[in-house]
């Protein structure tokens, strides 16, 4: 058997040496080629594992497509399968660039001399550089625990860890750091400080990494480059430089016997040459009442070190150091003063007060202010550990403290021992966690030391003592589970916890994932966070799940966890709804506005408007839009109506605006023309009637006629009414009163209207259709609202006339009109083009009217037409 295995990239070529490929289960064979061929075998299987390079995805993310083919004889004959080929997508590697930087001089005691002199806490440094484009994910390094024997005099040096930092955060003291991720082009920083028994001098460091994978193969490795620099001390890059982020002073060029330093390494990954001056002046002398003086040099443009006999000769102590352009030094860290020379190769260091100043363009001149030290310190300090319970946990906290008797000097560090054996060795800390075995006793007591060097004598007796007979339980925790808070706000939030172990210590945190900017207090777990507007983005809410997390200090440590789920919501503000006028409004008359609003929220919350309950019936408010519509019934004329409108944001909380407003419905007059059917050259007449919503007394109208049908006009008013009629070109007016005191309102008959169809016309429907008309009310008001019903004349001449209708139930029918006792057919035809008229019945009317209900339902068109 045969197989391949081909890799192609996205344009089709292929990348098998982009990849590195094993195939461990094929039978007699353990690797392949580049190509991903395997050499053919008689049986077994194969599978491949398919192992990234950093050519596979350089810089962004590639897609390859794996697939091949694989093949066998049978019967004599090769049969080749192909693979189907699958996507991939191969993110970039991260590329970890690491530099150590350690402190080159180590200050303690002195084994050539008496006296013990105090240990000054030195710095080992670790910065690593992701230079690749993919993040580093939870990385971590660690450092073996240094170990160094003096040739010379054969001494044991105690190195001690005492503070240890990760970006500036400080962590618990250990050698293993806990970078966490590290994006690309990213730094991050890890320092710890160490204190020595003895004083020495670094002459040696080395530091290997090697990055394994699964298969033993070291192509993979994320760190590319380890560099080990000799630091002559931890700086800080001042103005334009400052960042908050500790910068690296190195001797990179060896110049015994004083290894000035030549190159600044920035917190960023850059350097900058640096130029070394030895040499300068002092103006001034130094003396118990005289205690500045300036020190001047001839400094090179850049960044210069200066290095120079201290002034103070041991005599003063140096406080701070100032440029003459008032720029101030940042002392102990870019000025410091050390009082002994190393020198190396097993040699006693050279005792003399040296003054060291790193400055950037400096102007060569520098104000230097001294104090005079204490008087020498003789007296022994004391100490104690406090008191411990007779019952402990296997992991209890043992607190101790001390004082300086002479009041001239401070504590150095203490010795603390547990049942008579050394337990931590020059610690600066006043309290640790300790371990012990259960059913175990233990006692302690310390010793403390000062900075002149004098150690306190051991007691006769314990200082505390406990029993390990506890066993531990879980904390509880409480916390709300739901807060609403508007951004731009503070939450305040108080998370409460408890222990059945009353002398547990808890501890609050914040589980990864909290907002950033959220912080708790790990002692109380209250927790704040300051929001703002900028957190939303363009979300009016966002909910932010936060997991509290309280551990106490038994063993095994336990923990337990609270969630609160904080609803961060934009702050509303009140949309604001324009003042609505008043308004009259007539019946069967829309009245339309749109309602205009103003809301402040960015962005703009969604409004929503609505009518109070007292809206009159008809009244329609579109509720995204806020358009206004209403058409009054006739019922609701002479009304005062009073409306109410509201809008409402969908912010947190739903805030609204509601404005009111009177729409008064003005009353109305309605005139009804009636209809009449006569021959022509007869005599008719058509009934007048009116509706009036309020009392009138007077009423004038006009309609039109065509004159040369329709001829003298004459008003007969009904009772109590007086009337008139004038007319001219087509148009008659008709003016009606009633008598003092007695006015028209609801539905009244007015009268008929007579007049001559005249004679030898065609037979014709006629209309009378109103123009105009004048209503005056009781109060001699005008009425403003008119409305028309036409009337109509239908004059026969010796030609039928058919009509179309519609009856109240959708039937449709037809009126013939005709002259009585006359025969007449009805035909039929559903085209007018080519016509093919049908009978569709006989009819005889016995007056001028006659319906014709019967002529069925059809939804295509038909003509209809009447012949006697």
């Amino acid at each position: 058997m045969a197989a391949t295995v081909r890799i192609l990239d996205e344009e089709g070529y292929q990348a098998n040496e982009r990849f590195l490929l094993r195939a461990p289960e094929l039978s007699g064979l353990s690797a392949v080629d580049g190509t991903g061929k395997v050499a053919p075998n008689s049986s077994g299987s194969a599978s491949w594992v398919i192992i990234l390079t950093d050519e596979a995805a350089p810089q962004a993310p590639a897609v390859y497509k794996v697939g091949g083919s694989f093949s066998y004889t049978q019967d004599g004959t090769v049969v080749t399968v192909p693979l189907t080929p699958v996507s991939i997508t191969v993110r970039p590697d991260a590329a970890l660039d690491i530099k150590y930087f350690h402190q080159r001089d180590v200050i303690a005691d002195d084994p050539f001399t008496t006296t013990i002199e105090p240990s000054i806490p030195y710095s080992l440094v670790v910065m690593v550089q992701n230079k690749g484009f993919g993040a580093a994910r939870s990385l971590s390094l660690s450092s073996p625990q240094p170990n160094i024997v003096d040739n010379n005099k054969g001494l044991l040096i105690d190195f001690k860890l005492v503070g240890a930092e990760i970006n500036g955060q400080q962590f618990t003291p250990t050698l293993s750091a806990n970078f966490g991720s590290i994006s690309p082009g990213k730094i991050s920083i890890a320092k710890w400080l160490f204190t020595s028994s003895l004083q020495g001098l670094f002459t040696d460091y080395k530091a290997t990494f090697q990055h394994l994978d699964d298969l033993g193969s070291t192509h993979l490795s994320t760190i590319k480059n380890v560099e080990i620099h000799e630091m002559i001390h931890l700086v800080q890059a001042p103005g334009a430089f400052e960042d908050n982020k500790p910068d690296f002073l190195v001797n990179d060029i060896p110049d015994s016997p004083y290894d000035l330093p030549d190159t600044l390494y920035f917190s960023d990954g850059t350097t900058n040459p640096v130029a070394a001056v030895t040499s300068g002046m002092i103006v001034g002398v130094l003396s118990p009442t005289s205690l500045i003086v300036t020190q001047t040099a001839v400094m090179s443009a850049g960044w210069s070190y200066l290095r120079v006999p201290d002034p103070g000769h041991g005599q003063y102590t140096l406080t701070r150091a100032v440029r003459s352009d008032g720029v101030q030094i940042y002392f102990n860290t870019n000025v410091w003063t050390t009082d002994r020379t190393f020198i190396g190769m097993g040699q006693q260091p050279i005792r003399e007060n040296i003054l060291h100043l790193l400055d950037y363009n400096s102007p060569g001149s520098y104000t230097l202010y001294y104090t005079v030290p204490p008087p020498s310190d003789t007296t022994a300090p004391v100490s104690s550990v406090a008191a411990l319970p007779s019952a402990s946990y296997p992991g209890f906290i043992v607190n101790w403290n001390g004082a300086d008797n002479s009041g001239g000097s401070v504590l150095a560090f203490f010795d603390i021992y547990a049942s008579e054996t050394t337990w931590l060795q020059h610690t600066p800390s006043r309290s640790a966690l300790y371990s012990g075995n259960f059913g175990h006793s233990y006692a302690f007591y310390s010793r403390a030391t000062d900075a002149s060097g004098n150690a306190e004598p051991a007691p006769f007796t314990p200082q505390a003592q406990t029993t390990v007979s506890l066993s531990n339980s879980p904390p509880t925790i409480s916390v709300i589970s739901n807060i609403l808070i508007g951004a731009g706000e503070t939450l305040s939030l108080n998370v409460s916890a408890s222990d059945p172990d009353v002398q547990d210590v808890l501890s609050f945190s914040l589980a990864p994932g909290a907002p950033p900017g959220m912080v708790i207090n790990p002692m109380t777990g209250h927790v704040s966070w300051l929001t703002s507007a900028s957190i939303l983005g363009s979300a009016l809410v966002t909910t932010n799940r936060i997991n509290v997390v309280v551990k106490d200090i038994g063993q095994p440590q336990l923990s337990a966890t609270g969630m609160v789920s904080v609803v961060l919501h934009q702050i509303n503000t009140a949309p604001r709804l324009a003042a609505i006028p008043d308004s009259y409004a007539n019946v069967l008359a829309a009245l339309i506005f749109t309602n205009r609003v103003v809301d402040s929220d960015v962005p703009t919350n969604h409004l929503t408007f609505a009518l109070g309950t007292s809206a009159p019936l008809g009244v329609h408010l579109n509720p995204t839009n806020g358009i206004f519509s209403w058409t009054p019934s006739r019922s609701q004329a002479n009304s005062t109506n009073l409306i109410s409108i509201s809008v409402t944001d969908d912010g947190i909380p739903l805030l609204n605006d509601t404005k009111s407003f009177t729409v008064i419905v003005n009353p109305y007059l309605e005139l009804f023309l009636g209809s009449s059917v006569l021959r022509a050259g007869e005599t008719g007449s058509i009934p007048i009637s009116i509706v009036s919503s309020t009392l009138i007394t007077n009423l004038g109208f006009a309609f039109g006629y065509p004159q040369s049908r329709l001829t003298n006009w004459e008003i007969q008013p009904t009772a109590s009414l007086s009337a008139s009629t004038s007319g001219s070109n087509n148009m008659l007016f008709v003016s009606i009163s009633s008598p003092d005191g007695i006015g028209l309102v609801g539905t009244q008959a007015l009268g008929q209207m007579s007049f001559v169809a005249v004679s030898n016309q065609l037979s014709a429907f006629i209309p009378l259709v109103f123009s105009n008309a004048i209503g005056v009310g009781i109060d001699g008001a005008v009425i403003p609202r008119n409305l028309f019903n036409d009337g109509r004349a239908t004059v026969l001449g010796t030609q039928s006339l058919l009509e179309g209708a519609l009856a109240t139930n959708g039937q449709r029918y037809l009126i013939l009109y005709g002259l009585p006792g006359t025969n007449y057919i009805l035909q039929a035809s559903q085209s007018l083009l080519t016509p093919s008229w049908m009978d569709m019945g006989f009819f005889s009317p016995s007056n001028f009217t006659l319906p014709i209900l019967d002529i069925g339902n059809t939804n295509s068109p038909v003509f209809y037409r009447v012949r006697q």
